[in-house]
């Protein structure tokens, strides 16, 4: 199996030697498999993409390095629509780098912490066999112990909160809950990625909503985390 991991890098010099060890340890743990990383990379005022290039080719990883400048501010986490067109754009170039010959693309925010084994993994294979049904899944994105991505994920059209059970809909006790939409980490079948886009310039939620459109279905695995840096 192929898995492509697929992330934004802006100004991200410091954080690149992490997120490849990440991918690395990944693929040193599961040697069965073979990997690759989409990395787009915009508007860096640092050697963002001089480290990407380097740390690839230091741990031997195919490197898919791709340009995605928009020219915008260094935005905080906002809602502007000037933002999410510009995230947007950054997203649709990762999805353009799927390749037919990936299986699985893991589309992760690329300062976000995560472990191979009991997390990654699980979603990798929760996609590839599309468990209970589902075809994208998504761990709870946390912030300490607070949940952190309260505006990517949605369920019956309202948002999560940052406070346990974070939805009044959310299953903890079942494996997977479907949810509208997921941000931050999306893991899917490499299918899916090179038949969806974000078309109308609202970033994951776009996509997800595009996702659905096709008749794919999305879950969150509520017993899986990944934490922001």
């Amino acid at each position: 199996m192929m898995i492509v991991f697929g992330s934004a890098f802006r100004n991200s010099a410091h954080s690149v030697v992490t997120y490849m060890d990440r991918v690395a340890r990944h693929a040193r743990t599961f040697d069965c498999e073979r990997f690759r990383v989409i990395a787009v990379e915009g508007d860096s005022t640092d050697n963002t993409r001089l480290m990407l290039k380097r740390e690839a080719e230091k741990r031997k990883i195919d490197l898919d390095l791709r340009t995605c400048d928009h020219g915008k501010r260094v935005f905080g986490s906002t809602e502007e629509p000037e933002r999410l067109k510009a995230l947007s754009a950054v997203g649709n170039e990762i999805l353009a780098g799927v390749k037919e010959s990936d299986d699985i693309l893991v589309y992760i925010e690329s300062d976000l912490e995560w472990d191979s084994r009991t997390v990654m993994r699980q979603l990798i294979l929760a996609a590839a066999c599309r468990v209970e049904g589902f075809d994208v899944f998504a761990p709870l994105v946390m912030a300490g112990r607070a949940f952190y991505d309260i505006w990517g994920f949605r369920k019956n059209g309202v948002r999560f909160n940052p406070f346990f059970p974070y939805h009044p809909d959310l299953d903890h006790l079942r494996s997977a809950t479907e949810i509208d939409s997921a941000g931050s980490c999306l893991v899917m079948r490499a299918e899916i990625a090179r038949a969806c886009r974000i078309r109308n310039d609202y970033g994951l939620v776009g996509l997800c909503e595009d996702i659905r459109a096709h008749g794919f279905k999305i879950a969150v695995v509520p017993q899986l985390e990944v934490f922001q840096a």
